[in-house]
């Protein structure tokens, strides 16, 4: 095939195959530099070439690869790529030249772009790391909590904390996007046997509920707990030197709690602030009898949500074992623990039922603390649930009410 001369460009024009040295691409076709037949459509005579030794050499993609200059990759190490020398023959003409400069430049190009891609591949592990933990559908409903949380006004500056203890298919699923060298072992002061080898996903210590739906590896974090079963060590997320809740040894506890006490159903904890609860313990006994009644009575869904009530835990300093030992106390009886002065804590199955929970006990408690401020400061309301409607509602919705908290 000739190509013939163009008369904006004179002597532009190739009447044989790519003479040795041009620029083939890596599946063996020659790159024709003339624009009118980019591609041939059969192989060029041997007639028509400079040598019969280069048409040869065209006849095959192995003679294609010795004979021009073709890109050779190692895919064990894409760092570099290699080029045979090129040698120009007789009749290469300055334009021919030009454009094997041309290709030359681009090989540049790219082979910087393979060295710049070798020094960011942490870079960029670490991001297709975070996004696809982030799309995990665990994940999502541990996003989508912290945020519902945050909608309600209970999570000021970093107040608040969420753990969720990890599925094993969880735990696999997420597992090729750990850190490539995990963090190291923090002891937590407290040890449970039957949380040997688990991972849960938490918040971090000083983290904002407020950031972890824009900024999920940042903000929250999956941890491995040791075959001791008293220390974590972080294997994914929170970056910057990030750490879980400081509120994780309590967390940690009542996990293990409520994990015996509901069959291994229980994998959510959720902390948080919710203000009417906190205003209840100033002007109510810190008593889990008046505070469930007070409750059961302010809503007539609340004793079907919480049927067996909520437990009170006196005002504690946060985040040490004393007030995870008194809080595991009471939540092997309730699904939920008010801290005086402090907030509420809360568990379930799933990230809906927990924060259901969560919910329903603070809406009855601003039910309550309205009924009261209208009624002049008194809890004795002129029209409330009687202990007899409370029996019959869990009687009609086969529920395992607290007797104790029932006259």
């Amino acid at each position: 095939m000739r190509c013939s001369p163009s008369a904006s460009k004179p002597g532009h024009f190739f009447s044989a195959p790519p003479l040795e040295g041009r620029f083939l691409r890596p599946e063996g076709k020659v790159r024709s530099p003339c624009r009118d037949h980019p591609k041939p459509r059969r192989p060029w005579p041997e007639a028509s070439c400079a040598k019969g030794a280069i048409a040869e050499a065209h006849r095959t993609p192995e003679g294609l690869r010795q004979k021009h200059l073709i890109p050779s990759f190692n895919f064990a190490n894409t760092s570099r790529m290699r080029f045979k020398k090129a040698t120009f023959p007789s009749g290469f003409s300055e334009t021919d030249h030009s454009v094997l400069q041309n290709e030359r430049t681009m090989m540049d190009i790219i082979d910087s772009a393979m060295d710049t891609l070798k020094n960011g591949v942490s870079a960029a592990r670490g991001a297709v790391s975070g996004v696809a933990v982030e799309q995990l559908g665990f994940v999502r409903g541990f996003r989508r909590l912290c945020d519902d949380g945050w909608q309600q006004g209970w999570h000021e500056r970093n107040g608040g904390n969420l753990t969720y203890r990890m599925k094993e298919e969880e735990v696999e699923q997420a597992r090729p996007f750990f850190n490539a060298t995990p963090g190291e072992w923090v002891n937590m002061g407290v040890q449970a046997d039957s949380l040997r080898g688990a991972f849960f996903l938490t918040t971090g210590s000083g983290r904002y509920m407020r950031n972890v739906m824009s900024d999920p590896s940042h903000n929250i974090g999956i941890v491995e707990i040791n075959d001791a079963g008293d220390s974590w060590r972080i294997v994914w997320g929170l970056t910057d030197g990030g750490k879980p809740t400081s509120e994780f040894p309590t967390h940690f506890m009542n996990h293990a709690v409520r994990m015996e006490a509901t069959n291994n159903e229980c994998r959510v904890i959720y902390h948080a602030h919710p203000i009417n609860v906190i205003a209840m313990t100033f002007v109510c006994p810190l008593d889990a009898r008046y505070f469930t009644r007070a409750l059961w009575k302010a809503m007539t869904e609340c004793i079907v949500v919480f049927p067996s009530g909520v437990g009170v835990v006196p005002w504690m300093v946060p985040g040490g074992a004393e007030i995870a030992k008194a809080t595991s106390e009471l939540m092997k009886k309730y699904e939920a623990a008010v801290w005086a002065q402090h907030g509420l804590f809360v568990s379930g199955p799933d990230f809906d039922t927990t924060f259901g929970l969560m919910h329903t006990i603070e809406k009855a408690a601003d039910v309550y603390r309205r009924a009261r401020q209208m009624n002049g400061g008194s809890d004795e309301f002129m029209n409330t649930i009687s202990d007899e409607g409370l029996r019959q509602i869990g009687i009609d919705f086969g529920l395992t009410v607290n007797d104790e908290f029932l006259d």
